[in-house]
C-alpha cells in the first residue's frame, strides 16, 4: 500500500482496518505525527521517511513478528526505546 507524498497528518487507530493482511507499506513524505501499526502483523516492509515523527515507544513495532525492514529517515526522533524492536525478532 502507497501513501507517500499526501500531507496525511493523522491516521485513526482503526485506520488500517480490513487490510490486516498488508506486507508493505509505504507512508513517507507525509506528516505523521503518531502512526499506530501494531496491527498489521503481516507486515514485512514498512517506509516511514519524511515523516515528523518523535517518539518511537515500547509499543510501536509490537506484534510485527514478520517486520524485516524499517525505514525512519528524516523524522525528528526525539525519543527510542530501548524496548522498542523487542518484541521484533528477525
Amino acid at each position: 500500500l502507497k501513501l507517500s507524498s499526501n500531507n496525511i497528518e493523522f491516521i485513526e487507530e482503526y485506520g488500517f482496518y480490513g487490510v490486516e493482511e498488508l506486507k508493505s507499506l509505504d507512508i513517507k513524505d507525509n506528516k505523521l505525527k503518531y502512526i499506530q501499526i501494531n496491527s498489521l502483523s503481516l507486515l514485512e516492509t514498512i517506509n516511514i521517511d519524511n515523516n515528523e515523527l518523535e517518539d518511537i515507544d515500547e509499543n510501536f513495532f509490537a506484534n510485527l513478528e514478520n517486520l524485516r525492514s524499517i525505514s525512519l529517515v528524516r523524522n525528528y526522533i526525539k525519543y527510542l526505546s530501548e524496548k522498542a524492536f523487542e518484541t521484533n525478532n528477525k
